[in-house]
């Protein structure tokens, strides 16, 4: 189809129209507009640091790397219990200072848009004063910066905070508090525009917290810290430092970046070859200093050997167990303690009881 046409001059004088057909430069040009905004949808900012002997950000959703570096003694440990990955960043009490450090740049700013933080942590100090998760912002300057902010207040919830144009900190707080000595899943999600925080303590996709806040905030020039709240003065380069573990930590303008995956063990359910028969009692369990137990009565109608393995919400196996199956039907009583025999968190999770082909998955709530 032509869509263009020109007047030229022949050889013989006479004029000839010339059709230049350009509709596959058009098509072309749309194909590439198309992909570039399909490209800008699929970003976000922010970033995102699994700490695997390293603190580089990881995600899939920012422009930019926005890599950490340590700070003083902070470290990355082995020791379990692990939550996601082989290496957590350690933040020993005893020392001062310690956290990572990453460098300002636009991808780690944000004005008056949505927000969202999550991390996994395992406080070893709660209740005694405040402890930054991570902030993005200056205490020494005056001013004070703070883009945005996640700590554990003195009152041991989980806090949003950010400072606003007239130097005020503005925090909002959870309805929950975070325990000590145990690995917690925590998020917010500021959704600007409705003005409603989300506040998270467990990886599921409804909100523990919806609550009112409206309040504006504004980008600075001043670094991310994991684990503290940076200062500019020499001498005491961090306050109110994090003391404990931190794993997994994400920053998206987006939802679905900060939160988990769905959980894999919905596929446990399609069994055809279902047993008679389990009870869970009780349930929901009660996990009190490590001292709660959970019976399993099971009726599996086979000789053979029986494996029983518990998963959380992530879908990540977190115990797991061989009996032998000498009577039907056959008891196995759980301490609520992991692999690793570190007594497990507050939220749910699910059983799997499987003999040869046969296999049945039920739901355990696990409350302090």
């Amino acid at each position: 189809m032509a869509i263009f046409s020109a007047v030229n001059l022949n050889e013989k004088g006479k004029y000839t129209m010339l059709k230049l057909n350009i509709k596959p430069v058009i098509l072309l040009i749309i194909t590439v507009v198309l992909l570039y905004n399909t490209m800008l949808l699929s970003q976000s900012k922010g970033g995102e640091w699994r700490f695997e002997n390293n603190a580089l950000d990881t995600a899939d959703w920012d422009s930019v790397e926005n890599n950490g570096v340590l700070q003083n003694l902070a470290g990355f440990d082995t020791t379990p219990p692990l939550q996601e990955g082989d290496y957590y960043l350690w933040l020993d009490s005893a020392n001062k200072y310690d956290f990572v450090k990453i460098d300002d740049s636009n991808d780690l700013d944000f004005d008056n848009e949505n927000i969202g933080i999550s991390a996994w942590i395992y406080p070893l100090a709660v209740g005694d004063d405040v402890h930054w998760i991570l902030n993005k912002g200056d205490q020494f300057t005056d001013p004070k910066t703070t883009n945005y902010s996640l700590r554990i207040s003195k009152s041991s919830n989980l806090e949003f905070l950010i400072r606003d144009s007239q130097n005020k900190a503005v925090p909002i707080a959870s309805s929950f508090k975070i325990p000590q000595d145990q690995w917690t899943f925590v998020a917010i999600f500021y959704d600007y525009s409705s003005k409603k925080i989300h506040m998270w303590n467990t990886p599921s996709t409804d909100p523990v917290d919806v609550l009112d806040y409206d309040q504006n905030y504004f980008s600075n020039n001043d670094p991310l810290a994991i684990g503290s709240w940076f200062s500019s003065e020499p001498s005491a380069p961090s306050i109110k430092d994090f003391e404990g573990r931190i794993d997994d930590v994400k920053i998206s303008g987006r939802l679905d970046d900060i939160l988990p995956e769905p959980t894999s063990v919905q596929k446990f359910h399609n069994n055809p070859h279902p047993p008679a028969q389990m009870s869970i009692y009780p349930n929901p369990a009660s996990l009190t200093h490590g001292d709660g137990m959970v019976s399993l009565l099971v009726d599996m109608n086979a000789p053979k050997n029986s494996t029983i393995q518990i998963f959380n919400v992530l879908g990540q196996r977190i115990f797991q167990a061989e009996i032998s199956n000498t009577g039907n039907p056959m008891l196995f009583n759980w301490n609520l303690n992991d692999s690793y025999n570190q007594p497990v968190n507050t939220g749910i999770y699910f059983v799997r009881v499987q003999s040869m082909d046969q296999y049945i998955t039920q739901k355990l709530v696990i409350i302090k």
